[in-house]
């Protein structure tokens, strides 16, 4: 009797972060709805939404202005490192969400960045895990009227030339140390309650 042995090799797809751009001909600014409105940098193809996997943590680039109404769709939380407003995004930007909302982690700096001259809002709730996690208006404003959920950390503002921070939502710390902290040229405005250091 002869035993044969055989062995099957099987790809399986390994997580990790990579650069996701915003295309600029998508036909829609949902983040998610089948319509590839995403391009993958390492995986060379187009999708229709960013990885929403906890374990990948995307960097994510907008740098255009078409379709300046974008909605967070699918009903969950969308897991990304950063969310740069690139130097083309120069017409005013809004993020609003049906049942989402962004949760910054990954390895490094998290944080939300407006390269552009535009004044972008964010109306969609934002969660920092720990961890180093940063909000810069360096050429444009940044405007959020959802809640900023602070995970026991410290949220510094960079901003620049006196660009300013407007938060018009609750800054939400969830337990542990941490609070606002305003670096350099940075200008911040807060117009609701807020109890924080």
């Amino acid at each position: 009797m002869v035993l044969a042995a055989f062995f099957m090799l099987i790809a399986i797809p390994v997580l990790a972060q990579q650069n996701v751009f915003h295309r600029s001909d998508a036909g829609t600014d949902n983040w998610w709805d089948g319509a590839n409105p995403w391009y993958y940098e390492t995986w060379d193809n187009n999708q229709d939404r960013p990885d929403r996997d906890w374990r990948t943590a995307n960097d994510v680039f907008i740098g255009h202005n078409n379709n300046t109404s974008m909605i967070l769709n699918g009903n969950d939380w969308y897991y990304i490192r950063t969310l740069t407003f690139q130097a083309g995004a120069t017409s005013a930007r809004t993020l609003g969400y049906d049942n989402a909302g962004i949760d910054m982690r990954g390895s490094g700096t998290r944080k939300i960045e407006n390269l552009s001259t535009g004044h972008h809002i964010i109306n969609v709730p934002v969660s920092f895990v720990d961890g180093a996690t940063e909000l810069n208006p360096t050429s444009g404003n940044l405007t959020f009227h959802g809640t900023i959920f602070l995970k026991s950390n410290w949220l510094e503002v960079w901003g620049n030339n006196g660009h300013t921070l407007n938060l018009s939502g609750v800054l939400d710390r969830d337990g542990g140390d941490g609070g606002l902290a305003v670096k350099e040229q940075s200008r911040v405005v807060l117009t609701n309650n807020n109890t924080m250091t």
